[in-house]
């Protein structure tokens, strides 16, 4: 991928191009399922999104709904974790592949209490942000590339994100032989370094919940 001569801009619709290509193959063989986004399993979605929660405020019948985006929602299965715990929010998802708004679109069409738009950044403003899987792919492109590109990305989500910021990201701790070469590994050291000098002083790093990732939660 010959992508370190291109600005920024023309950079970042050509990752998005094979990002999407590569998610829309994803959904067409699996469907609305874990597999579809690129998961193991329903399991293992799921334990991810445990996670992302815990930058939301606690639910009571008192508690006003807040505005929550998706960031890389695929088919909107963040959106039924949160109904699965009856946590309300005026949702919106955004993704880069149009096949996974498309379909989000058609399934949650019944509700007034989501949207979903295709686009590569956030652009309106928001309470909490989460980013579920969305950095892991990365194809051929080089490793410090795809990290430029992740921050850029989140740099956008923190301009626009209110009250809190929750992703995960594979971590570079993973073990060797189970690494695969078209995946981003990340340093969760300099992930929770990059996001206390930048973004708030509230940063907290979950790295023990039994997968090969990490979580970052960003408290403003």
């Amino acid at each position: 991928m010959r992508l370190l001569t291109l600005k920024n801009d023309t950079r970042k619709e050509a990752i998005g191009v094979f990002v999407s290509n590569y998610f829309t193959n994803t959904l067409n063989l699996y469907g609305m399922t874990a597999r579809g986004a690129d998961w193991r399993d329903d399991d293992a979605q799921t334990l991810r999104f445990e996670q992302l929660l815990k930058i939301l405020p606690a639910q009571s019948d008192s508690v006003q709904t807040f505005t929550l985006v998706d960031y890389g929602c695929g088919y909107g299965a963040f959106l039924k974790h949160l109904d699965k715990h009856k946590i309300r929010a005026n949702y919106l998802g955004i993704d880069c592949t149009k096949v996974m708004v498309e379909t989000s679109s058609v399934f949650f069409k019944e509700r007034n209490d989501c949207r979903f738009i295709c686009s590569d950044s956030l652009q309106e403003p928001t309470d909490y942000t989460v980013v579920s899987g969305t950095f892991n792919y990365k194809d051929k492109l080089d490793q410090g590339l795809w990290q430029d590109h992740v921050l850029a990305c989140l740099d956008n989500i923190n301009e626009y994100t209110c009250k809190g910021i929750a992703f995960n990201l594979l971590t570079s701790y993973s073990d060797a032989d189970k690494m695969r070469d078209h995946l981003f590994y990340a340093n969760p050291g300099f992930f929770f370094d990059y996001c206390k000098k930048n973004y708030a002083k509230n940063v907290t790093l979950l790295h023990d919940y039994g997968a090969y990732e990490f979580t970052i939660l960003v408290r403003k």
